[in-house]
């Protein structure tokens, strides 16, 4: 029986036992080690944020390490990884930028904010220094590389402004120490002067009354419709307020604008987020074990509490030790609520975990990691609705000289991937590739006209995989947030994309050999295997290519149906090869 052989080659068909799609909850294995990357450990390190770039979903964290254990001088840090967990061997020293051009003894970054979405996106970092012995605010700008931006307020910084970046403004909650009253200002983010078409000056709270929590510049909740809520404590109570986008109280919300908690289930807010239909999710300030402890609460778009939600209102969880730590919340857009902390487990023992709840207010899932250590997870960061990072530490022996940063990439659902652009019928509507393990996704007979593509994570552009090269078709590495694909000939097309390691490729059918399947892959072999100098193929070949696990062309001579591998490391090494008959034959040897 005659008919066509393709077999892909092993970059994109890589082996995996009892393959199946990605289970929520669950590490992403193709991040880091097993789902986990551990930047250099050092010396009283501090994590304090993680942020991705959504175009190309890189990673971003922050935070602060002393240089040595005589804690000297600390500086303040930014970490910059791909999607893969790879640190970016552009940005800093091996992806790690180091931050002292404020302080020589001590200057921390808290957060950091992309300009746009661009790949080349200007980057803007806020921390805290010591500047004459006094605790000093900032912002400063840098360059996609890691260059600070000397143009930008004095010498690249601009000080003694505490706040909050959305958008072309920052958003200011500081004490006033003539008042006593909390002034909330907002601020132009090009030149840091004072916006006058806002609301400025001193909320109407002695700081004894209410305090607005403000702590490292991200408990200021920014609507999509431009509202503003605040949230803190009024005594024993929580406080949530609703300001218009001029920075007045909206008096629609609540009662007068402010939402009060009962004490009895939420004695304090330390966080909103808001969901995509308008509704107010609310993270307790309470860190202790309590039976069926309020964790989180709901409120409708009005201000009032949604008893729909959860238990009468609120997610309850009763926690299995003896206390724990929620530091942050990502909404999904789907309205799923992702949450992370630390729980102590007794004896100076904790352990790091992430946890999601439905929108409805029960537990979906929760995973606890590096049981029997210190550790603890301090943010979150979203791509799309596939993924989740959760950015936190480790010191498995308790010795702070010795602190483990951690990168965790967790699957939320099976991602979607889908071929979009101007060799498609329509640029409105995306083609969905299939997948049966979540790594290798393809579609056979798919029709494209002369033009351009890309491979769209979740149907969006938000984040997307590109060309890496000019020369990027029929077959390649591809690169997030890349330029588009460009098909150079019409034609019906065998589609396959690896998430893995970014390798595509588009077979045109029209140039499919036509073999006695059985006759070829019953004489197709190669040998040994391990090997060490050489794999020798006991069919004839014409063309043979080999690539590492992650992608790269190796130098591979074909010379008598042998090649040379004695030069390559030691690993595993995925090849396709011609035949004679035109046949395209994948399989992977391990060199030894």
């Amino acid at each position: 029986m005659k008919s066509r052989i393709f077999t892909l080659f092993i970059l994109f068909t890589t082996i995996i036992t009892n393959a199946q799609l990605p289970v929520a909850g669950t590490l992403d294995t193709n991040f880091g080690v097993e789902g986990s990357v551990f930047p250099p450990i050092q010396p009283f390190l501090y994590p304090f944020n993680i942020a991705v770039q959504q175009q190309t979903g890189e990673i971003v964290t922050t935070g602060l390490y002393a240089i040595d254990k005589t804690q000297a001088k600390y500086v303040g840090f930014i970490g910059r990884y791909d999607f893969y967990g790879n640190p970016k061997a552009d940005f800093g020293t091996n992806g790690i930028l180091e931050i002292d051009n404020l302080s020589p003894t001590f200057q921390s970054v808290h957060n950091v904010y992309f300009e746009s979405s661009s790949p080349e996106s200007p980057l803007y970092v806020s921390g805290n220094c010591s500047i004459d012995g006094k605790n000093t605010y900032y912002i400063s700008k840098y360059s996609s590389k890691g260059i600070l931006d000397t143009s930008y307020g004095v010498n690249g910084s601009i000080i003694s402004l505490k706040g909050q970046i959305h958008g072309d403004y920052i958003y200011s909650l500081q004490e006033n120490p003539i008042t006593n009253h909390q002034s909330f200002k907002r601020y132009h983010l090009a030149d840091g002067t004072l916006d006058q078409n806002f609301n400025n000056g001193d909320l109407p709270f002695l700081i004894s009354e209410v305090t607005f929590y403000s702590s490292y510049e991200y408990n200021i909740n920014i609507q999509s419709d431009g509202k503003i809520i605040l949230c803190g404590k009024s005594g024993e109570t929580g406080i949530i307020a609703r300001y218009n986008n001029t920075g007045h109280i909206d008096t629609s919300f609540a009662t007068n604008g402010y939402y009060y908690t009962d004490n009895t289930e939420i004695p304090g807010v330390q966080l909103t987020k808001t969901q995509s239909d308008g509704k107010i999710i609310f993270l307790t300030n309470r860190y202790s074990k309590y039976i069926d402890l309020s964790v989180l609460g709901r409120l409708n778009i009005d201000g009032t509490l949604d008893t729909t939600y959860g238990t009468a209102g609120y997610f309850k969880h009763t926690f299995p030790s003896s206390g724990f730590y929620l530091n942050d919340l990502e909404i999904q857009s789907d309205n799923k609520i992702l949450m992370c902390g630390q729980i102590y487990t007794g004896q100076g023992k904790s352990f790091l975990f992430t946890a999601r709840i439905s929108d409805t207010g029960f537990l979906d899932f929760w995973r606890n990691d590096f049981h029997y250590q210190v550790s603890e997870n301090f943010s979150l960061a979203l791509i799309k609705d596939s993924y989740l990072f959760s950015y936190g530490y480790t010191f498995p022996t308790g010795n702070a000289l010795n602190v483990h940063p951690v990168i965790q990439k967790i699957h939320l659902k099976s991602p979607e991937v889908s071929l979009n652009g101007t060799s498609l019928p329509s640029e409105t509507t995306d083609l969905d590739l299939i997948s049966t393990d979540g790594i290798i996704y393809s579609k056979d007979n798919v029709v494209l006209a002369a033009g351009d593509i890309k491979f769209r994570l979740d149907h969006s552009d938000a984040c997307y995989w590109g060309a890496a090269t000019t020369n990027s078709f029929p077959e390649g590495v591809s690169n997030m947030g890349g330029n588009m694909i460009t098909i150079n000939d019409s034609g019906t097309y065998n589609v396959s994309f690896n998430i893995k390691t970014g390798a595509y490729n588009f077979i045109n059918k029209a140039t499919l050999g036509t073999v006695d399947q059985n006759i070829d892959s019953n004489k197709f072999a190669f040998y040994p295997n391990p090997a060490k100098e050489k794999v020798t193929f006991t069919q004839k070949l014409k063309s043979i290519r080999v690539y590492t696990s992650d992608g790269k062309l190796m130098s591979s001579a074909l010379t008598n149906n042998e090649i040379n591998i004695s030069g390559f490391s030691k690993g595993v090494y995925y090849f396709q090869a011609v035949t004679e008959n035109n046949s395209i034959i994948g399989n992977k040897f391990i060199k030894d």
